[in-house]
């Protein structure tokens, strides 16, 4: 943008004077990072399946995250490893065509390097920055960080363990966006090379190491229920279950058709499952062909921590369609759990809580006009809050509920309401929600689990409701077409 920028000026007769009088804001990038451990989900970006190993795609060779909000610690300190002058349209140029990058760094504490976390200060001119850098309470600042992971094609050696003073290679190509080329550790053990790679979205990452952090590939169908040669109707995003059961039977399982067809093919591949084991359907086959499966296999909350869209109607549809009369839905049942909290950083994010955050100019009553009540996705267990209640069970979603009513209450309006005991003199900011996913009575997941890597819904109320300890608060709730809503009322 910079680069059209110059050469749109350089193009007009105004180009002496804007050298002499102007410049770009902001005049001057410095670029730092520095290595970090992540202590929870450390298994965000990383997998290891029989040899196969993830790579980014080029188009994605970095996440964001606000590294305050992430269990961590640092492994070095912080230095600058590049200086863009954007007053410099032949340096603009040099870096769009490429420029490697070589940092090094020593470690000041013993870990396994997760990441590389970088930053921006932004110069406007010689007295005034804005940095982008993490801050130490988790509220402050508005900046996402850049985290570029280190995967196991990056690392010369065996291992991304370090130890008090090491020294740490880097390499960066800097070519329009910035790249991860190469780790390297001093004294570092040659490893064995891969012979198989899997090229892997971050996202199918993440999702897959979900399935590890909550315990879920641990699920053995057979304590579910004792079929022989059971048949298998899967409709996840990605059946890891399924190949689980395919890689220890004989048996045959129908999936749906999804984006991460081509990956699970290599899985299955790698693991030596026949293709005739593993079909891929579209869920219009599947209501069309009325197959008759013991097993109907679903994931039914999504990463960012909301139920998954359509997710109440498919499961009623395909489990008249499709099931057995003995079949059964895998998870069973579904519980949603909820708290009231007061948080100031949830409504900082729902609204401009004052025109004293805009510089004094008067729009948060114009801004403030035009907001709507959507689900925030957050992380629990680093939100900076105040519990006003202790956690409580709203209500119970049974997949596996045959009956009439059963089925309508799938698709009914009704509004439900509860009582719940104020714990704290305070404001309610918002209802934060979870699911308790049950899959046999001895095997549950908790999407609020502070290790897991699901993330948890908030609904910000329109104004904060002040209230005492030991008062009584009237929620009142619905689940219609698998879209959840809560909400306080006669308050």
């Amino acid at each position: 943008m910079i680069d059209k920028a110059w050469r749109v000026v350089a193009s007009l007769t105004i180009l002496n004077s804007f050298k002499k009088l102007g410049f770009p804001m902001p005049n001057l990038v410095d670029v730092y990072y520095l290595l970090m451990g992540i202590l929870e989900d450390k298994v965000m970006q990383a997998l290891d399946i029989k040899g196969v190993i993830p790579q980014y795609l080029d188009e994605e060779p970095y996440s964001t995250e606000k590294v305050s909000n992430l269990k961590l610690k640092y492994l070095s300190e912080p230095s600058r490893i590049l200086q863009a002058n954007f007053n410099s349209h032949e340096e603009i140029k040099l870096l769009l065509q490429g420029k490697v990058l070589n940092p090094s760094y020593k470690c000041i504490e013993s870990g396994n390097l997760d990441a590389f976390v970088m930053w921006f200060d932004l110069h406007l001119d010689e007295m005034d920055k804005i940095s982008t850098a993490p801050k130490k309470e988790s509220d402050h600042g508005c900046w996402e960080q850049a985290i570029f992971f280190v995967l196991p094609q990056y690392l010369e050696g065996a291992s991304s363990f370090c130890k008090i003073g090491d020294n740490i290679e880097a390499e960066f190509l800097c070519r329009g966006h910035f790249q991860l080329k190469k780790v390297k550790f001093s004294n570092s053990i040659p490893r064995n090379n891969f012979n198989q790679k899997l090229t892997m979205d971050p996202s199918l990452i993440y999702l897959l190491n979900s399935y590890v952090t909550g315990d879920v590939i641990s699920l053995n169908l057979k304590d579910v229920s004792p079929v022989d040669n059971a048949s298998i109707l899967d409709i996840s995003s990605f059946p890891i279950l399924s190949l689980k059961f395919l890689k220890d039977s004989s048996n045959t399982v129908h999936v749906l058709k999804t984006q991460y067809q081509s990956e699970i093919e290599q899985l299955r591949d790698a693991h030596e499952i026949s293709h005739e084991r593993l079909i891929f359907k579209s869920y219009e086959d599947f209501c069309n062909n009325k197959m008759q499966c013991d097993f109907l296999i679903v994931d039914p909350v999504e990463m960012c921590g909301l139920l998954k869209k359509n997710l109440l109607e498919d499961v009623t549809v395909l489990r008249m369609q499709c099931l057995k009369d003995s079949g059964l839905v895998v998870p069973g049942e579904i519980e949603i759990h909820a708290v009231l909290v007061e948080s100031a950083t949830l409504k900082e994010h729902s609204k401009i809580v004052s025109d004293e955050r805009v510089d004094g100019y008067k729009i948060s009553q114009i801004m403030n006009a035009y907001k709507c009540q959507i689900h925030q996705d957050i992380q629990y267990s680093t939100l900076p809050h105040q519990n006003i209640t202790n956690p409580f069970k709203l209500c119970s979603i049974d997949l596996n509920n045959k009956s009439e009513s059963g089925t309508r209450s799938f698709f009914s309006n009704s509004l439900k309401t509860t009582e719940v005991e104020v714990i704290t003199n305070g404001n309610v900011t918002a209802v934060i929600y979870w699911f308790t996913l049950k899959y046999h009575s001895n095997f549950l997941v908790n999407t609020s689990d502070p290790n897991g890597l699901w993330k948890q819904g908030a609904i910000v109320l329109d104004e904060e409701v002040q209230v005492s300890k030991g008062e009584k608060i009237c929620l009142q709730y619905s689940l219609k077409n698998s879209c959840f809503q809560v909400g306080i009322i006669n308050h």
